[in-house]
């Protein structure tokens, strides 16, 4: 009986195995099948790192764009108080106007300040109006500018007056009041006061009674006057009528000649009796 005998060599070379499958051993076969390993512990640490840097970076330059925005594109000065301010109406509330000056907040002009204003004045601001604004407080609780209308008119007046007193320009007004001291007249929002030693043809000696009568009789006139003192600090405002009696009357007397025309009839009172006329 014969036998055929196969050799080691035939096996292997005709049956070897697919080391793809199975690999050259259980190291090969594990880097096969499992994932790359995971990075190690000072590699994490090292990524959180520079991402906790970049976030740092991002949020300071974030920082740094707003304060430019600030400083450079909604450039505004905090109110102070006493300051002058132009705003918008922006809306009117129960409790006042809301105005906006380029603040972080709009002011409020409470409701006690608009009662100060005339009718006329009062009707002119809406929503949309431009005004002129003091500043009462910076910040009350709520962080908005507490302002006022009327105190920006009579703190203009303020600066008309000074204007006026230096020019040395005549200013017509009316009288509306009086005390035994002399007369009251308005200045815009201001009142004004005209002293007696300072009222064209006064007597310096009267009677109580009589000095009174006088005085009450000049309430309702237009009268010239110069200003003599400005003292915002102390809110005085002085008159004299002497010192513009002479101004006063050559514009008078421009005034009557501008108007007069050929034929008209006047009537008129004889102050004094010349030798060439009356």
């Amino acid at each position: 009986m014969e036998l055929e005998v196969f050799s080691d060599s035939s096996v292997q070379n005709d049956q070897a195995p697919d080391e793809s499958l199975y690999g050259a051993g259980p190291a090969s076969l594990a880097a096969a099948i499992l994932p790359h390993p995971a990075q190690s512990t000072e590699d994490v640490q090292s990524e959180h790192s520079e991402q906790s840097e970049q976030g740092e970076q991002g949020k300071q330059e974030a920082q740094n764009e707003l304060s430019a925005y600030l400083a450079n594109e909604y450039d505004y000065q905090a109110p102070v108080r006493g300051d002058i301010r132009t705003g918008t109406v922006v809306e009117e509330t129960d409790y006042g106007l809301l105005v906006d000056i380029g603040f972080k907040r709009e002011g409020i002009v409470p409701v006690n300040d608009l009662e100060r204003l005339d009718d006329e004045t009062r009707a002119q601001i809406q929503v949309g109006s431009e005004v002129s604004v003091f500043v009462l407080r910076p910040e009350n609780r709520e962080g908005q500018p507490v302002l006022s209308i009327h105190q920006a008119r009579v703190y203009e007046d303020w600066i008309k007056a000074e204007e006026l007193m230096k020019s040395g320009e005549v200013y017509e007004g009316v009288v509306s009041g009086c005390n035994r001291g002399g007369l009251i007249v308005k200045f815009g929002k201001i009142r004004g006061f005209v002293p007696a030693s300072q009222i064209t043809g006064f007597p310096r000696r009267m009677k109580e009674d009589q000095r009174r009568e006088r005085l009450e009789s000049m309430v309702g006139e237009t009268i010239g006057l110069k200003i003599i003192e400005v003292d915002r600090r102390r809110r005085r405002l002085i008159f004299s009528q002497r010192r513009a009696m002479n101004a006063w009357q050559d514009m008078q007397r421009d005034r009557v000649m501008a108007e007069l025309t050929e034929g008209e009839i006047r009537h008129g009172r004889v102050t004094s009796l010349t030798d060439f006329g009356a």
